[in-house]
This record gives C-alpha cells, structure tokens and sequence, in this order.
C-alpha cells in the first residue's frame, strides 16, 4: 500500500468547526468496495470522508473509521464524517428519524456534518428546523445543504435562524460558469462550498488545456483540477477505489497555480 502522506489543513466552518479541505467521496460504493475503499483513503492520511443515507455505505464507511481509530491511525476527533438527508427523508419527524438512522449506521457518536441532499421536497424548510435542532442538542456538530442553488438559499433564508455551514455542489472548471452566483452568494454569507465531481468524473483529464498546464507544473492534470477548486476555496471531494491514485489526490498542497492559469481553466470549454 502508498505510504501514509501528512494530512490535509483545514477550513473552519461558520460555527468554528474544523474541516478537512480534502475530503474522500464514496457515492457508487457498496458493501466490501465502500469498506475497503474508505480503510485505504483513512491508511493514506484523508481525514474527511463523504456519504451519504442514499448511497447506502454508511455501515461500511463507520466500519472503516472505526477499525482506523482501533487501530491508532487517527483519533475519532480527526476524523470528519459527512452524511446526507435523501429526498424522501423529509420532513421535522421524517429527516429526525433519518439522522437518527444515519447515527446509527455510522456507529461514530454525533455526525461531523448533515447536508440536505437536494433542494426537493415540500416539507424541506421543515427539515431545516430539524438539523437547526439536532444542532442545538449536539447530535450534529455542524449543518448545510447540498446542490442548492442561489434560489434555494434564498427561500431557506426566509426561516432559517442558522445560516447552512456548507453548501455541496457540483464545481469543476467545466461547471464554474454556471455555478458562479451560487460559489459568490456562500463567499458574502461565510458558506463553505464543496465539490462534488471535481475531476468531470476522470472525463476532463485528458482535454488539451489541462494536459499542457499539467505537464508545464510538473503536475497530474486530476492534481491540477482539484488545486484549481482548492484555490476557489472550496473543499474538492475526490473518488477513486485506486491506492495510487487517492495518494496522487491527496498531494496537491505543496504548489500553486498562477493567476494565469487560474484564468485559464476558468474560461475553459
């Protein structure tokens, strides 16, 4: 196995809460692949691991964290675990008992982070009041959204007494466009973004922009992808069952892109 790499820094959410600024993504993996996959990511050194009720892996990814607290690779207050409310979880009583399931499954104590997976759902706002009090009780150490767009941010404020911590999204260069309000609108309210997708899904890594500015860094181009979303702030959450190449994503916080290049995969089509 790749030998252990130093864990990422972090980023301090709204309510003080240290995350991660790297995190491991596990949507598509089930059973024994989640497992192993999450007990790899944990031996190389990631700290911030990814769920989500829906992907059905939040047993597998306990699991993992467990083993890798048992057997001193991390304490369980390094270890940030987020999961996610799915749309038919809504509701106050509905999204209670799904957190409650969640807690469960993950066998971790309170969970690090709770998303609102989508903006879906008539009773949404209500699911808000209920992550406002699992927050208030401590079950959950910090709250946010995912895939809400400035509209949806907009109507969560009409009843919110607590401003989302995070906001998860689909960011990449291919995205930034259009996800540009939304990525401005959390910078004004002290939202964290994170990205889903931050490598096209491996789509993107041989397009003739990001090779070039790969090769002239002396980086891969998915290390390039994921400092340009680190440069915008926002936490990227990689997902890949190879070693290797969680290794490779891990280590993208010893360089920087220019201002040009920036500006380059910005504009990129």
């Amino acid at each position: 196995m790749t030998a252990s790499l130093p864990s990422a820094p972090t980023v301090t959410l709204r309510n003080g809460v240290e995350m991660p600024a790297i995190g491991f993504g596990t949507w598509e993996l089930r059973g024994d692949a989640a497992a192993n996959a999450t007990a790899a990511a944990l031996a190389i050194g990631y700290r911030h691991i990814d769920t989500a009720s829906m992907y059905g892996n939040e047993t597998q990814v306990g699991e993992a964290v467990r083993a890798a607290v048992d057997n001193s690779q991390a304490t369980r207050q390094d270890i940030f675990v987020t999961t996610k409310i799915w749309n038919d979880e809504h509701g106050f009583d509905a999204s209670g008992e799904a957190l409650e399931r969640s807690e469960k499954n993950l066998g971790l104590g309170a969970i690090d982070l709770a998303l609102i997976h989508w903006p879906g759902g008539s009773d949404r706002l209500e699911t808000w009041r209920q992550m406002e009090t699992q927050l208030g009780t401590g079950d959950v150490r910090a709250i946010g959204v995912s895939n809400y767009t400035v509209a949806d941010l907009d109507e969560l404020a009409t009843i919110a007494t607590i401003t989302p911590m995070v906001n998860q999204v689909e960011f990449n260069p291919f995205t930034y466009t259009a996800q540009l309000p939304t990525l401005e609108q959390c910078r004004r309210d002290g939202i964290q973004v994170t990205a889903w997708r931050p490598l096209t899904k491996g789509r993107a890594l041989d397009h003739p922009t990001i090779t070039r500015i790969a090769q002239r860094a002396g980086h891969t181009p998915a290390q390039i992808l994921l400092r340009w979303s680190i440069q915008h702030g926002v936490v990227p959450l990689p997902k890949t069952t190879s070693v290797d190449r969680m290794a490779e994503n891990l280590a993208v916080f010893d360089f920087e892109l220019s201002p040009d290049d920036m500006q380059t995969l910005d504009t990129i089509t």
